[in-house]
């Protein structure tokens, strides 16, 4: 791996810092991520500034004011969202929000995973047979999904279901005959970086302008900010803003909402983005990889669902149980990457694994394991009642298995798909897997964009950096895993005093270090003891990594992540 040094100029961060009121690290981070002065301090202090208008989302004004005629027209309506973080707020936000401004009946539907992603047939099909004898006039508005359900809006629609879509997925060639909010329909919208919970938010946002009901609106921002963490949205400047925003109301002592209650549970006091990212979004994700969605639904809708039915049962219970379900999942991805491991996926370009003996919840869990170990795409799928697989897919850097899995639909090789470049959802039938592997071993190679196995540095730094007051405040802006990086740092000319191997992994080592100010600090290189021994054990080495909160008794003190070593000589080359 090449290691190329940002060149950021000194004098320019020295104004970074003076003018934001911000160290030198964070400066140069900002920098080299193109965030001019003025962005980098509406970002960091006025996050308002760079929200954009709703308007200027495809068909955003026209389902506002659809919603309202359906509103006002009486009729009853129903959420049709999803079963992640981003599907599950999306349905609290419209949901939550649409009762708080009239009396209709407004339902909220969370389909489980094994019901598969997206409007149903089989929810369609229910939905007409409930109201065959009823005289109520009906909608239904999907949040995070419904782009590619033409055959399922045709059928709602023929029995007299008014539909409304938002949605933040690309289309497929035939658009749903219905009223539409989505940005990849039209080139020109904005929005198309938003998650889905964030589209329902301005789509409510603009309801609530037309209503003169905005002082309704800030209190979801958290729960927008989480969606958007954890559905690994692009860090664009505005949602940037949307985190910095839901992070400032969330970590206010004023504010009071179950999310929050959560992450006090979580024992999290001031949180940040990565609090959302690795501590409280898997939390919630796993209700409905362990098949527990209601529990999930029970924290978003406490006061309406739970506190009505059980006197018994308080939100600290909820919270409780949705911790012990993450165990749970824990415990069964375990078990189940083991049995992954023992398939052979030498022939194959892609790792495919039957997981239909475990929640298929996991199954993503699983691919993204399988991706990382092996550098090649996985598809892990479960068989459900009707002989259908239905599964997770994780691609590689370079190589949009979205793109792949829509020609394969053509093809016939598949029953549907969806998602995005890196992860998506598949299923298939029995007989189609031969022909989908097949065709895959060929495409894959053709399809993969070469990327230079290179890394950017951000900064050199010293030993005696590397602590809690430059990790909080890099922490205080989030990171993608494409055009805004997580920031890297090179300790540079570091001497090994000794090392120590892990009595579970002997590729775990860990070093003591001392630099050339004679400070002396201990960090582990989780799966780095091959590296090290095969250049030689070095007693100089220079090191990069990722700055980070360690574990155990030092889980509240920061940490450096080693991710590369080489000997200690001239390695890094200049990029400006």
């Amino acid at each position: 791996m090449n290691w190329n040094i940002l060149k950021t100029n000194p004098l320019l961060a020295c104004t970074y810092s003076k003018k934001l009121n911000v160290g030198t690290l964070l400066s140069k981070v900002l920098i080299n991520r193109n965030i001019n002065l003025e962005d980098a301090n509406d970002i960091l202090n006025c996050p308002d500034k760079l929200f954009e208008d709703p308007n200027l989302i495809y068909g955003a004004d026209n389902v506002a004011q659809e919603i309202i005629n359906n509103i006002n027209s009486n009729n009853d309506i129903y959420i049709f969202a999803d079963y992640d973080v981003d599907g599950l707020t999306s349905g609290y936000v419209m949901t939550d929000f649409l009762r708080s401004i009239c009396n209709n009946k407004i339902e909220i539907y969370y389909p489980n995973r094994s019901e598969g992603y997206g409007l149903s047939i089989d929810f369609c099909q229910k939905l007409i047979d409930h109201y065959k004898n009823k005289q109520n006039n009906v909608t239904v508005i999907t949040v995070d999904n419904g782009i590619t359900k033409v055959e399922e809006v045709k059928l709602l629609k023929q029995n007299n279901i008014n539909v409304i879509i938002t949605d933040h997925h690309e289309p497929s060639n035939i658009l749903p005959e219905t009223i539409i909010c989505d940005a990849f329909i039209d080139k020109n919208s904005n929005g198309k970086h938003l998650c889905g919970a964030a589209i329902a938010w301005k789509i409510c946002y603009l309801i609530a302008e037309k209503l003169n009901k905005l002082n309704l609106i800030e209190h979801y921002l958290p729960y927008i900010a989480l969606a958007t963490v954890a559905d690994v949205m692009p860090i664009t400047k505005e949602n940037m803003a949307i985190i910095n925003k839901g992070l400032r109301i969330l970590n206010d002592k004023n504010y009071s909402s179950n999310l929050k209650f959560l992450a006090n549970k979580l024992g999290l006091k001031t949180i940040t983005s990565k609090d959302l990212a690795w501590n409280i979004a898997p939390k919630i994700n796993s209700c409905s990889r362990m098949d527990r969605l209601d529990i999930a639904e029970a924290l978003f809708f406490f006061d309406d669902i739970i506190k009505n039915k059980y006197d018994d049962v308080t939100i600290d219970d909820i919270c409780l149980y949705i911790i012990e379900l993450d165990e749970q999942r824990k415990s069964l991805v375990k078990k189940a990457i083991k049995e992954a491991d023992s398939v052979n996926y030498n022939n194959d370009k892609v790792c495919i694994f039957d997981s239909s003996k475990y929640n298929s919840g996991i199954a993503g869990i699983i691919a993204g394991k399988l991706t990382e170990k092996y550098n090649k795409p996985a598809i892990v799928v479960t068989k459900d009642k009707d002989g259908i697989y239905k599964g997770s897919v994780r691609s590689v850097s370079g190589l949009n298995m979205y793109e792949l899995l829509l020609k394969e639909k053509e093809s016939n090789n598949i029953i549907d798909c969806g998602g995005h470049a890196e992860a998506a959802g598949l299923s298939f039938k029995e007989n189609q897997i031969n022909n989908l592997k097949s065709s895959l071993n060929l495409t894959i190679d053709d399809s993969i964009v070469e990327i230079e196995d290179s890394i950017d540095i951000d900064s050199y730094i010293n030993l005696i950096d590397i602590n809690n007051n430059n990790l909080y405040e890099i922490n205080s802006i989030p990171y993608d895993k494409n055009n805004f990086k997580s920031p890297i740092f090179c300790l540079r000319m570091l001497y090994v005093i000794k090392t120590k191997t892990s009595s579970n992994n002997s590729n775990n080592i860990c070093f003591t270090f001392k630099d050339r100010n004679n400070v002396v600090r201990d960090y582990w290189g989780w799966g780095i003891g091959e590296m090290y021994t095969n250049i030689g054990s070095p007693k100089q080495v220079d090191v990069i990594g990722r700055l980070d909160y360690g574990f155990g008794n030092n889980a509240n003190k920061a940490t450096f992540i080693i991710i590369d070593i080489k000997k200690g000589e001239n390695n890094v080359r200049i990029r400006n």
